[in-house]
């Protein structure tokens, strides 16, 4: 079997129903995905910076390899819960499409990167952890768009078993798009009204599209009320593959300030 014989990849990751676990990864400079549900993980790296070998009788696409295999960089290789294996050339569109809820969503991007869930269908994505940037220091602004992720889904939130500390923030490189056009869901924090004196602080590079402004906090007393939203000029410039957007904005109201 020789590289020739796969298949290429022109379009994104499918995935079929509610995802118990999604993780964002780096691995020596190459893109990966970690999937869990119903308790079995698979792991998509996406080969940009270098490849990878597989050695003699493993099961790529469905056949056992009769010697080992170098899998060079331009590839994209899954490797499934059961150690079979799937590759094919390209890097796909970087778009990972999920027909349900993904309920734990965290990590590294690299690479430019949409995850998207059925809106239509009211599937959510919940936050669990800081989703960061390979290409920019933690708390940095960033500087360029290689790295550009965004999140699609009818409600995007922050979930219960994030750490809540104002002295250690929860960081989200990305631009969120949460809701339908009818003004109903939107970006959200479980339990904003719960564990009282705990206070949290959330800090988005990029941008907020929301449908329903929902509440994150409770003064000083709970959730998270302090934030800052930061906006990326180069999301603007080179946004997240597929991201929804508009060539033009209407303005619905305004007011006037003195100077």
């Amino acid at each position: 079997m020789g590289t020739g014989d796969f298949n290429e990849a022109l379009g994104g990751v499918f995935i079929q129903g509610d995802v118990d676990a999604m993780e964002l990864g780096v691995s020596g400079g190459n893109s990966t995905v970690t999937i869990t549900q119903g308790g079995k993980k698979s792991l998509l790296t996406v080969y940009t910076e270098g490849g990878t070998n597989l050695p003699a009788g493993t099961k790529v696409n469905g056949l056992a390899l009769p010697k080992p295999l170098d899998i060079p960089a331009g590839h994209t290789v899954l490797k499934k819960a059961d150690g079979r294996y799937e590759v094919v050339s390209g890097t796909t569109n970087g778009v990972v499409y999920v027909t349900g809820t993904i309920h734990s969503l965290r990590g590294v991007n690299r690479g430019a990167r949409t995850v998207a869930v059925d809106i239509e269908r009211d599937k959510e994505i919940v936050v669990s952890g800081d989703l960061t940037r390979a290409d920019t220091p933690l708390g940095k602004k960033p500087s360029g768009s290689r790295d550009v992720l965004g999140l699609v889904g009818y409600n995007v939130r922050l979930g219960r078993a994030i750490p809540r500390n104002l002295n250690d923030p929860l960081y989200l490189y990305c631009t969120i798009f949460a809701g339908r056009k009818d003004g109903s869901g939107g970006y959200a924090v479980d339990g904003w009204d719960e564990r009282w004196g705990e206070v949290g602080k959330f800090i988005i590079h990029g941008g907020l599209i929301e449908g329903q402004d929902k509440p994150w906090g409770y003064g000083g007393s709970s959730g998270f009320p302090v934030y800052d939203i930061l906006y990326d000029s180069n999301l603007a410039k080179a946004p997240p593959p597929f991201f929804p957007m508009l060539p033009k904005l209407h303005i619905r109201s305004w007011t006037e300030e003195a100077q």
